[in-house]
């Protein structure tokens, strides 16, 4: 996936640009020597049911580390701010949700924004906290 991602970033020249403020290095494997010092991490979430009274689940953050992978299963409540507004993540079956996180924004400048989402609950849909 990290590879994937300097490819769409067109970073697959073997040589740099030859203006290095602001170009990205181009090595195709830039983003994996990043995680080459066994300081990656994994975390398992779970959002349990909520009944129609509960409100945010998980406050609106941008996830700190390089991606997170979502899977999802058809139940509502992920929430991207796009333009200016909380937005419902659609439901694809079979489906995974790619959040870019702070780290990866901040190492391709910004070109890659990190995603602002929450999980609302029932009572907070459509309101926002931004």
């Amino acid at each position: 996936l990290l590879r994937a991602i300097a490819m769409g970033l067109d970073m697959m020249s073997s040589s740099s640009s030859s203006d290095n403020n602001d170009a990205l290095d181009h090595s195709p494997d830039y983003f994996v020597n990043l995680h080459n010092e066994n300081n990656d991490a994994m975390r398992l979430l779970n959002y349990p049911p909520a009944d129609e009274n509960t409100g945010n689940r998980c406050k609106e953050h941008s996830d700190y580390g390089t991606l997170t992978l979502l899977l999802t299963d058809g139940v509502g409540g992920l929430e991207a701010y796009v333009d200016g507004a909380w937005r419902a993540v659609p439901y694809v079956e079979g489906g995974v949700v790619v959040n870019i996180g702070s780290i990866l924004s901040e190492w391709t400048r910004q070109e890659l924004k990190a995603t602002l989402h929450r999980v609302a609950g029932p009572a907070s849909v459509g309101i926002s906290s931004v």
